[in-house]
């Protein structure tokens, strides 16, 4: 345990971030975002790359294309799929990258960009069940 409390958990020794994006541009804030990700995940001893499949508008077809190389073309332990418009904190992503050491799956939403804050949400009943480290 931390001094705060929680449980500290390991990290991979590999990971690929997967960005599709038509677009082919990065927001401010993800850029530096991801710089500050890969820097500290470096200095830990995790191996990073980041995977691109640009400008294609089949965006179902860029992400098997990211797969199909990560299965078949690396040795990288994890995948972390990355929205090429979501701007997120660098623990944020630290802190999921850890959690997926303990479950095969792992994911976090996101706001929709309005005021007042809403997510998009759909539970199947009223009661989430919530695990040791606040995970539904």
């Amino acid at each position: 345990m931390s001094e705060e409390g929680e449980v500290e958990l390991g990290l991979p020794k590999s990971v690929c971030i997967a960005i599709p994006s038509y677009r082919e541009v990065l927001p401010i804030e993800q850029a530096t975002a991801l710089v500050e990700v890969v820097h500290t995940l470096r200095m830990k001893g995790v191996k990073v790359a980041i995977a691109t499949e640009r400008g294609n508008a089949l965006i179902d077809m860029a992400r098997s294309r990211i797969a199909y190389k990560f299965l078949t073309k690396t040795d990288y332990q994890k995948i972390f799929w990355l929205d090429d418009d979501i701007i997120f904190q660098p623990d944020d992503f630290e802190r999921l990258l850890a959690w997926s050491t303990l479950y095969p799956i792992v994911a976090a939403t996101y706001p929709v960009r309005q005021e007042p804050v809403k997510f998009f949400l759909r539970r199947e009943s009223e009661k989430w069940k919530q695990n040791e480290y606040g995970l539904f």
